[in-house]
C-alpha cells in the first residue's frame, strides 16, 4: 500500500500552472483521476473554483509529499500585506476567517489578524487534503 507521501506525490503530477484572470494558479490537468477530482472538490468546500484554494491544495500536497511525519505539517500564511489583502478581497466569504481569527488568536494589529485568518484557511485545506488521502487508503496514515 502507498504511503500518504507517495499518494501526495502522485497527485502533484496531475497539476499544471495556468494563467488565470488573477495571475497564475495551479489547476488539475485534463484526464486527472477521479480521486484527485474528489480531493479538489472537498478541499474547495464552498469556494469552488478559487485560485487561492487551488494553490493551497498544491502546497498541502507538496508538504505531505516532502515530510517524514504527516502529523507535524503546518501551512504557513503569506507575509506580504498585498498578498494577504488580495487573498481576503478575492472572496467575501473569507471574512469568516477574520472573525474566527479574532476569537481564537490574539492579534496585536491588522497584519497579524490577516495572517491568522489565512493560516486558518490553509490549515482547513490541509485537513481536507489529509482526509482525502487517508480515505483513499481506507483510513490509514
Amino acid at each position: 500500500m502507498k504511503t500518504l507521501q507517495q499518494a501526495a506525490r502522485e497527485h502533484l503530477d496531475f497539476f499544471e500552472l495556468r494563467t488565470t484572470e488573477n495571475g497564475e494558479a495551479w489547476r488539475p490537468v485534463e484526464g486527472a483521476p477521479p480521486g484527485l477530482k474528489r480531493l479538489v472538490r472537498n478541499a474547495h468546500a464552498d469556494f469552488m473554483p478559487d485560485d487561492h484554494r487551488y494553490n493551497f491544495i498544491v502546497e498541502a500536497l507538496r508538504l505531505v509529499a516532502e515530510c517524514e511525519d504527516v502529523e507535524t505539517i503546518k501551512m504557513t500564511p503569506d507575509n506580504e500585506p498585498s498578498r494577504l489583502t488580495g487573498w481576503l478581497h478575492s472572496k467575501i466569504n473569507r471574512l469568516r476567517y477574520m472573525t474566527i481569527a479574532m476569537t481564537e488568536f490574539d492579534p496585536k494589529d491588522s497584519l497579524q489578524l490577516l495572517k491568522a485568518a489565512q493560516y486558518i484557511e490553509r490549515q482547513e485545506v490541509l485537513a481536507a487534503v489529509m482526509d482525502e488521502l487517508r480515505s483513499a487508503q481506507g483510513g490509514r496514515s
